[in-house]
């Protein structure tokens, strides 16, 4: 089984959950089970990495819920579980991005976000986030916009 994770194990032990190729499916919730990402797993590897007060620590750096990488194909999944204010889960996964760019080198960046109450249009914002990862990362630039970042209510659904 392939590890792709390049941070410290023994010092983040208590953030991972290890998905291998038996695995069907790995999930995130928010506190109250109302706001929900699965990533249905076909044979890939994947880990799950708590982010916020865990892998990234402190009350004073804005950073999103989960990193989820799939080994497999080398790509980081940031996943925000928001309620309502998606231009805050955008300054959140931006941040984590810039904080952990240099541990992800080698992979592609996907961002995910679900929300309990969908409100407004969240274009913008959504256009906001692309331009980010396009134009200073440049690793995503062979990726597709509709697979680069992705914005549902409550549940979200990835299959790989």
């Amino acid at each position: 089984m392939k590890n792709c994770n390049p941070f410290l194990e023994q010092i983040f032990a208590d953030c991972l959950e290890y998905s291998g190729n038996t695995a069907n499916e790995l999930s995130v919730k928010d506190k109250k089970g109302t706001s929900q990402f699965f990533i249905k797993n076909n044979n890939h590897h994947l880990i799950k990495i708590r982010v916020d007060d865990c892998l990234i620590k402190g009350s004073d750096k804005k950073k999103c819920d989960y990193l989820i990488l799939d080994c497999t194909e080398n790509t980081a999944y940031f996943v925000e579980l928001k309620g309502k204010k998606l231009e805050d889960a955008v300054l959140q996964i931006e941040s984590t991005v810039n904080i952990l760019y240099a541990k992800l080198r080698d992979f592609n960046f996907c961002c995910r976000i679900t929300q309990t109450k969908v409100g407004g249009n969240y274009q913008e914002e959504k256009a906001s986030l692309f331009k980010f990862l396009k134009e200073k990362y440049k690793s995503n630039s062979n990726i597709a916009t509709r697979k680069l970042i992705r914005i549902e209510s409550q549940k979200l659904i990835e299959i790989i």
